[in-house]
């Protein structure tokens, strides 16, 4: 078996290792999540450097240590730094909670690359919506309706996502004006007379918007809009859907909730 592994990755995670090192977590293309020693990345003049900084995407060469078990960084060549989401809190405070979500999801357990395309298509969007050519129109800048798009989609991936078009209780088929209500017994949607603990509604507008926008690419479904009662219902139902999954707060969603 050989030692040695070229892959796409993005950077999802980093901490200091003694003075020079990095340790760096990585989504890979292939291999699912691989953490790594990055010997010497902190070095003023080391390439290394600015290539693990987190959401940093490169073709990352790699290698296997059979004693220690470990993957050591030994090579990274830059594709896309994604630099200028720090520019904005909320689109960078939105990437890390994307980044929360696959880290503690472990990739939601796929080592395929559907979770990776989905991280960099949404990155790439998100930069985007800075760009006077971007792929994000201005009514979605904010990133609410992005942040929807992947937190669903995910869902979709780990094998999550609840109906939307079905009482989990009584079966019965919602009719396109009918809200449902997530409720934890039923452990799904229900409908208005099946609800007994309802939390969270999803109104008509954002089981309409779910159910078209889902069968398109990601780029067309950010395109999308939705009217701000619906968005923020949907928003909080998904925040409350993707923890329930992981089955742990998300750090980094406190600060998206304050600058939603």
């Amino acid at each position: 078996m050989s030692r040695h592994a070229v892959t796409e990755a993005i950077v999802l995670h980093t901490h200091r290792i003694g003075e020079i090192h990095k340790g760096v977590t990585l989504l890979t293309r292939d291999m699912g999540i691989v953490s790594a020693i990055a010997h010497g990345a902190l070095k003023t003049r080391s390439r290394l450097r600015s290539m693990t900084e987190t959401f940093c995407c490169s073709r990352v060469y790699l290698y296997h240590d059979p004693v220690k078990g470990g993957y050591k960084i030994t090579d990274m060549t830059a594709l896309v730094f994604f630099e200028n989401l720090r520019k904005r809190l909320s689109h960078y405070y939105t990437a890390c909670l994307w980044a929360e979500v696959i880290l503690r999801s472990l990739a939601a357990g796929e080592s395929d690359s559907r979770i990776y395309d989905l991280f960099l298509q949404s990155l790439t969007l998100l930069k985007g919506a800075d760009e006077p050519s971007g792929n994000v129109p201005k009514k979605v800048e904010d990133a609410s309706l992005l942040n929807v798009q992947f937190l669903w989609r995910f869902l979709g991936h780990s094998g999550h996502r609840p109906e939307i078009d079905v009482c989990a209780a009584c079966g019965r088929h919602l009719e396109p004006d009918e809200s449902a209500y997530m409720d934890d017994e039923a452990g799904g949607l229900v409908c208005g007379g099946c609800v007994r603990n309802g939390r969270l509604s999803m109104t008509p507008g954002s089981r309409r918007y779910l159910l078209h926008s889902s069968t398109l690419p990601l780029g067309q479904a950010a395109r999308l809009g939705l009217d701000r009662e619906s968005l923020a219902a949907l928003k909080q139902l998904l925040f409350e859907l993707v923890q329930s999954v992981l089955e742990v707060p998300l750090n980094s969603l406190a600060y998206v909730k304050g600058l939603a």
